[in-house]
């Protein structure tokens, strides 16, 4: 579609640069033709803004969050959601102090995207920028999907919340604009996050067509190569380019894995008790109103958990990919027939990979697909814990008969 025809990859990042300048999430100005961030007056200024009016909005979401220490007869459970979306809160915060410190490594990182795109277009593979330009808008418009059911809700169904027992948590329009803000924040955060994780998994993955493509990596494929000079260029090449994505995957990890690891801790705690305020209020003698608003906590979580999911599916992808191309490497030494000096390259090729793989990582654990069993496991064995110190409340009478 011409709408979203684009020609290089700075420019299929357009939807979320505007879109985080227009949130006041980033504030260094892209230059499209050098792809450099340059910090300017007017930014600096609008950076200053924002601390101050995310201050501001903070203390209204903390004195509507106050709501919660008196939900529930369980004080365990009230400090649980309190401290777990206060967090969240906290997290919107101070990401745009913390992007505005790591914007220079956040624009090198494209840059270097950017340079592996004309690598890969000499050898052939390029990829689809207005694909990824559509792919943007379209996760843009589903992260905002929680921004725009609050709207909608505050403004045209004013008595579903009163239904819920979650009106008294909007009792002005700064609060409003506080759980607005949070959810802009969050929404563009994990946008970036994806499409830069999508990014690199494709330069990796067209990385890795091109060693199937030029060398030698399966045992029907011809084992010497009749231009020796030119397979050294080639394996020189794929090894630049390599270097090249490895150390973007180094900035990432840099600019973005800490980040991760903040909104990792606030999901885990706001699934836990959201789950844990769902038992209890089906198992305690609690009036409609606050399973409502139990039902409600749980379905704001699910929202996150998307997010959450999305983020550590895309990580999973790239560390894949990364993988892939030690084996293919290590298939090229086994099924090709070279000479000592392209082994020698070849050796030298494989003791990068060895010592250093490019990984998805935030340097206290990996972003891999485990990630999914140990949290679930943790999140069920704490979960056991919780109802555990909540058998005082439990009433045995509404249970069934079975379960007594």
């Amino acid at each position: 579609m011409r709408w979203f025809e684009v020609q290089d990859y700075i420019g299929s990042l357009r939807p979320i640069y505007i879109v985080s300048k227009a949130c006041l999430v980033h504030f260094s100005t892209l230059d499209l033709s050098t792809a450099t961030a340059q910090r300017t007056l007017f930014g600096q200024v609008r950076l200053v803004f924002t601390v101050f009016m995310d201050i501001f909005l903070f203390t209204f979401a903390i004195r509507s969050l106050t709501l919660y220490l008196e939900v529930t007869d369980s004080i365990l459970l009230n400090g649980g959601l309190f401290a777990s979306l206060a967090l969240t809160f906290i997290f919107s915060t101070i990401l745009p102090l913390w992007n505005s410190h790591t914007d220079v490594q956040m624009y090198q990182l494209y840059k270097n995207i950017a340079i592996c795109d004309v690598e890969l277009l000499n050898l052939g593979f390029t990829e689809n920028h207005s694909r990824h330009h559509m792919m943007s808008i379209i996760l843009l418009c589903n992260s905002m999907m929680m921004v725009a059911y609050i709207m909608i809700a505050i403004v045209f169904f004013p008595s579903y919340l009163e239904w819920l027992g979650v009106a008294k948590l909007f009792p002005s329009g700064w609060t409003t604009l506080s759980y607005v803000r949070t959810n802009l924040v969050m929404g563009v955060f994990v946008t970036q996050t994806t499409l830069t994780l999508h990014s690199l998994r494709k330069r990796f993955q067209m990385l890795n067509q091109a060693i199937c493509k030029y060398l030698p990596t399966t045992i029907q494929s011809k084992r010497s190569i009749p231009n020796p000079k030119l397979t050294s260029l080639l394996i020189w090449k794929f090894t630049t380019l390599h270097d090249l994505l490895s150390d973007t995957v180094n900035l990432y990890n840099c600019c973005y894995s800490p980040k991760a690891i903040f909104i990792a801790a606030s999901y885990f705690g706001l699934t836990l008790f959201s789950w844990f305020g769902l038992i209890h209020a089906f198992t305690a003698s609690t009036d409609v109103t606050t399973f409502r608003m139990s039902v409600a906590n749980v379905v704001y979580d699910c929202f996150f958990l998307v997010l959450f999911g999305l983020l550590v599916s895309f990580s999973c992808l790239v560390n894949r990919e990364c993988h892939r191309t030690a084996i293919l490497l290590h298939k090229v030494v086994c099924y090709g027939s070279f000479d000592r000096r392209i082994t020698k390259q070849l050796r030298c090729f494989s003791q990068q990979l060895w010592h250093q793989l490019p990984k998805i990582s935030s340097r206290l654990f990996d972003f891999e697909w485990e990630l999914f069993y140990h949290t679930s496991g943790a999140l069920a064995t704490y979960l056991v814990i919780l109802i555990q110190f909540d058998l005082g409340n439990i009433n045995y009478k509404r249970l069934p008969q079975g379960m007594v």
